[in-house]
C-alpha cells in the first residue's frame, strides 16, 4: 500500500504517470495487418509475392539497405521513370558474349544503365518490367522506369529459362 503523505507523493506521481504512459502505448499500437493493407496490398500483393512492386520476402528484403527501407516506407518510390528517354522507346542491348544489358534510350540510342545478366530477358506487357533467370536459379524483376533491381527470389538450382504472363502478374 503506497501512503498519499508528502515523502509517498513522488512515488504515487511517477507510478501514475507511468500507468498512463503504458496505457497509451497499448492502445496506440499499430495493427500491422491493418497497415500493411491500407497501405502496401495494391503494389506487393496479398501474398507479398509483388504485384507492381517488389517482392517482399525475407530473402529479398535481406539485401535491402535499412536507410533505403525506411526512405522507400515513409517517401514512397517514383511511378513514373527516373530519366529522360521516352518509356515507350527503351531499347535493351543483350550483350551475351559479356552477360549485360545495356539499356538505351531509343531515341538518342544513349545508354541510360548496364548490369549484368546470365539469362534472356523477357517483359511485361506494357514494357515497364523486365524480368530474367540466371542459370543458378534466381529470378531479377527489374524496373525500366526506375532503373532499379526490384525484386530477386531463388525459383530453384539450375534454371534455363523463364516466362512472364500477359498481365505481368505470374513468372514461370
Amino acid at each position: 500500500m503506497i501512503k498519499t503523505g508528502a515523502r509517498s507523493a513522488p512515488y504515487t506521481l511517477l507510478f501514475g504517470s507511468l500507468f498512463s504512459l503504458l496505457t497509451t502505448l497499448a492502445h496506440a499500437a499499430p495493427d500491422p495487418e491493418k497497415l500493411y493493407a491500407t497501405y502496401c496490398l495494391s503494389c506487393h500483393a496479398p501474398s507479398r509475392l509483388g504485384g507492381m512492386g517488389p517482392a517482399l520476402l525475407p530473402d529479398s528484403l535481406a539485401r535491402l539497405k535499412r536507410p533505403d527501407a525506411i526512405k522507400a516506407i515513409a517517401d514512397g518510390l517514383p511511378a513514373r521513370p527516373v530519366f529522360t528517354a521516352d518509356p515507350g522507346n527503351i531499347t535493351l542491348v543483350v550483350e551475351h558474349g559479356d552477360h549485360h544489358i545495356t539499356v538505351l534510350d531509343g531515341d538518342k540510342m544513349q545508354p541510360i544503365i548496364r548490369f549484368a545478366l546470365h539469362g534472356g530477358p523477357k517483359f511485361t506487357q506494357d514494357g515497364r518490367f523486365v524480368f530474367w533467370a540466371t542459370s543458378d536459379g534466381w529470378i531479377t524483376k527489374f524496373d525500366l522506369w526506375n532503373l532499379k533491381v526490384v525484386a530477386e527470389i531463388r525459383a530453384g538450382i539450375n534454371t534455363r529459362n523463364l516466362a512472364v504472363s500477359s498481365d505481368g502478374k505470374v513468372v514461370f
